[in-house]
């Protein structure tokens, strides 16, 4: 341990690659996006090779803790741009995180972050197919000031939850006026490559696979979960606020099915939160901006008295109940519901010049 302590207290070459566990920062650090702040004391501090930048990483007991400082070069051509989650963020001035949390060297988590503290995050499988569906649930902040750039980034732990007691990790930061980018701890996209580091603490839940709706209305949400364990797993936990109490014999396997209200239109941050104990073991957070679930247009705008209204009706997702139509003469207008999704229709009526 005394030689552990020598080694986090110097400022490392980004040759580092032997695996040893994260310094815990106390008290966790607040972001702020700028550089300084309390909490990063403690944190390993790597060099970039080609450019001079610093990055910074450590945990507490819920999250990983990642920055970097960079010199920028042009600082009248900065570029942060993008402002919603998942937008194009790699094309901006950024933070560039690569994370191994299988153990698989196959698979990963990628989580960029600009100056304005956007996120793009997704999930590549060991095929190499993208889910952009899945979220981290990670905060940013980051600023300019002079020549240089400040992004910070706090993860989750439970998003990730890491299986075989750590992580791999790669950093990369970005200039965008320039396409300069450089990496610390390994090579881009390539696990293999990534150094480990060790997590203490159990996550004994794996989250299989996901079943969820991009549409609005009342949605299921289905979990396929599984104790990777030899023992007896009881949690409890939350999805947006509702708890929940869940049980698992050694090793079961088990569907989790929960219906979540989403409104057609508004942004959404649904988050699904497990515990052991005191201990958070599983996050899956889903950030959406729901579709409708119903269009309705009428043929014609303009109908004829006593004719019948014809509309053209689209259901945006497996249809599974009928569309129930009412139709109001008196106030013009027809009205659309499947499920709890209404649709209102307004039409004019004319004398017809044949009658």
């Amino acid at each position: 341990m005394k030689t552990f302590l020598i080694i986090f207290s110097l400022l490392l070459p980004a040759c580092f690659v032997f695996a040893a566990e994260l310094p815990f920062l106390q008290p966790a650090p607040v972001l702020t996006g700028h550089p300084g702040g309390a909490g990063w004391e403690k944190a390993l501090t790597v060099q970039f090779e080609r450019r001079k930048a610093v990055a910074r990483i450590g945990r507490s007991a819920d999250f990983l803790f990642v920055s970097v400082e960079s010199e920028h070069g042009c600082p009248e051509e900065s570029v942060s741009n993008v402002t919603e989650h998942d937008g194009d963020v790699f094309a901006d001035d950024c933070l560039d995180l690569f994370i191994d949390a299988s153990g698989q060297r196959k698979d990963f988590y990628q989580i960029i972050a600009n100056t304005r503290g956007v996120i793009f995050d997704h999930y590549r499988d060991e095929l190499g197919r993208t889910r952009k569906s899945w979220d981290s649930g990670a905060t940013a902040a980051g600023s300019y000031k002079g020549n240089s750039f400040y992004i910070e980034m706090a993860v989750p732990l439970a998003a990730l939850a890491p299986q075989g007691g750590g992580i791999g990790l790669a950093i990369a930061c970005y200039t965008r006026w320039n396409l300069f980018g450089d990496i610390v701890f390994g090579k881009y996209h390539q696990p293999e490559t990534w150094t480990r580091f060790d997590i203490p603490g159990s996550y004994p839940l794996s989250l299989i696979a996901t079943r969820t709706s991009s549409f609005g209305g009342r949605q299921p949400y289905e979990f396929d979960l599984k104790n990777r364990t030899e023992a007896k797993l009881e949690l409890t936990g939350d999805i947006n606020g509702q708890a929940l109490q869940l049980a698992f014999e050694p090793g079961e396997n088990q569907t989790l099915k929960i219906f979540v209200q989403q409104q057609t239109g508004m942004a959404v941050e649904n988050r699904l939160r497990l515990f052991a104990g005191e201990h958070e073991v599983l996050r899956y957070t889903r950030r959406l901006t729901p579709k409708p679930l119903l269009t309705v247009v009428p043929v014609s705008d303009i109908v004829y008295h006593d004719e019948p209204v014809r509309l053209r009706i689209n259901v945006h997702e497996p249809q599974t109940t009928p569309v129930t139509v009412e139709f109001c003469q008196e106030q013009k207008q027809a009205s659309c519901t499947y499920k709890d999704a209404t649709v209102i229709v307004p039409f004019e009526t004319i004398p017809s010049p044949w009658r």
